[in-house]
């Protein structure tokens, strides 16, 4: 019995420490602020929106451009007659037009296009600030699935050496037989965990290599901020940088930019463009004739006003205006609940913080003292593994869920700081 006591204490020593406190190599090791770097530097989802606000930018300068004026040349015969024999000669004539739009129009073409360079510029800060979540939230996930493979692995292997030693017992009691049909259990049970875990880890780091090809072997080291819970959310403080920070309330603040200076164009566009043109003709028959002027070219506004045009552009402004206020309520609804979730997270954090696990460490320790006195028996440490495990899984579902609901509230207030941010949570 005594030597059975000195096994546990044994395997009660290899009981991992929290992963974040493990050594690292420099060679594959990683800061969140090196993949979010590296991520937004090489996304072709962002490079996209680059290209976008581009284009938009030369199709204004584009609409500011005079257009081209127009050249006609004709030529001919020219026939006289007083009533007698037709004279003859040539005849040509040259005339240059340039179209011009009516004041104020090409401006405020021109300046819509501005506005929706602006709202693909919004998309683009959008494009990044969702890259930056997608980085922080997928290097969590597969950090805590490579901390939950390597405990899985710690308590296999405990469990098979306590494996070895009860099939080395001579003349097993039934109870005996029963703590070794509990034992094959239990290491049945870890390598199905086992095989779960690692599909797990190995499905994370696929998904963070689309932003960031990581290098440096298999699993690569990434560092990561911890949090402590400590950090209460102020509501007014988020409410008011959301409202003017919030990229989707940006980008709808432009679009009623947009329907009101289209309004503005839609009333222009009853008013007419006009041409100026300069001519000459010149013919010669018996007489040699010129004639030469300027002209200028208007339409009338009698049939189309652009009434109905005019009223379409001003229902956009109040569709636009509507869809703003909705914004403006959907996003203190959706901050309201958001910290309600976050202070629970927040509290759960404190529940479960990073130490618990050294903790619960030293509890197995003096665990092992009573066993050594004959007090604790072989399913007292089973249950205690159990313990173990479920406590350690709920360290990393406290952290992570916190930091779901931090990166959640960083979207609706267009946090830019995220790394830093991150840290005082």
């Amino acid at each position: 019995m005594k030597y059975f006591g000195l096994l546990i204490f044994l395997l009660f020593l290899t009981v991992p420490h929290i992963p974040a406190q493990e050594k690292k190599t420099e060679q594959g090791k990683y800061t969140l602020a090196d993949l979010v770097e590296r991520a937004l530097s090489n996304s072709d989802y962002i490079s996209s929106y680059k290209a976008r606000v581009e284009g938009k930018r030369f199709a204004a300068m584009q609409a500011r451009a005079w257009q081209n004026p127009s050249l006609d040349i004709s030529g001919g015969k020219k026939y006289l007659s007083d009533g007698g024999p037709f004279s003859s000669g040539p005849s040509y004539g040259v005339a240059l037009t340039q179209p011009f739009y009516f004041p104020g129009k090409q401006e405020l073409r021109a300046g819509i296009i501005d506005l929706e360079a602006d709202v693909e510029n919004v998309r683009q800060r959008d494009a990044e600030l969702s890259v930056t979540v997608d980085v922080v939230r997928l290097a969590y996930e597969y950090t805590f699935n490579r901390e939950k493979v390597k405990f899985v692995e710690e308590r296999q292997k405990r469990f098979e050496l306590i494996r070895s030693f009860l099939t080395s017992r001579p003349f097993a009691s039934p109870q005996k037989k029963a703590e070794s049909r509990i034992v094959e259990s239990r290491i049945r049970n870890l390598t199905a965990d086992g095989l779960r875990s690692q599909a797990e880890l190995n499905a994370s780091l696929e998904r963070i290599n689309l932003y960031v090809a990581l290098k440096g072997g298999d699993y690569p080291d990434i560092e990561l901020p911890r949090f402590n819970g400590k950090r209460i959310p102020d509501k007014e403080y988020w409410l008011s940088k959301a409202i003017e920070n919030n990229l989707d309330v940006s980008a709808q603040k432009l679009l009623v930019t947009i329907a009101t200076k289209e309004t503005e164009l839609a009333k222009k566009e009853a008013l007419p463009d006009f041409a100026v043109s300069t001519f000459y003709d010149e013919s010669r028959t018996q007489e040699r004739e010129k004639t030469m002027g300027i002209g200028i070219s208007l339409p009338l506004p009698i049939f189309n006003q652009n009434e109905k045009g005019i009223r379409s552009a001003e229902k956009n402004i109040q569709a636009e205006k509507s869809a703003l206020d909705f914004q403006y309520r959907q996003l203190d609804s959706s901050l309201s609940a958001l910290l309600v979730e976050l202070e629970m997270a927040r509290k759960r954090v404190l529940q479960y913080h990073n130490t618990l696990l050294s903790t619960m460490e030293n509890e197995l320790k003096e665990t092992d003292e009573e066993f050594r006195k004959g007090r604790v028996d072989l399913l007292v440490f089973l249950e205690l593994d159990t313990e173990t495990s479920e406590t350690f899984n709920r360290v990393l579902e406290a952290h992570y869920l916190l930091m779901e609901k931090v990166t959640t509230l960083f979207l609706l207030s267009g946090e830019r700081n995220i790394i830093s941010e991150l840290t005082t949570f």
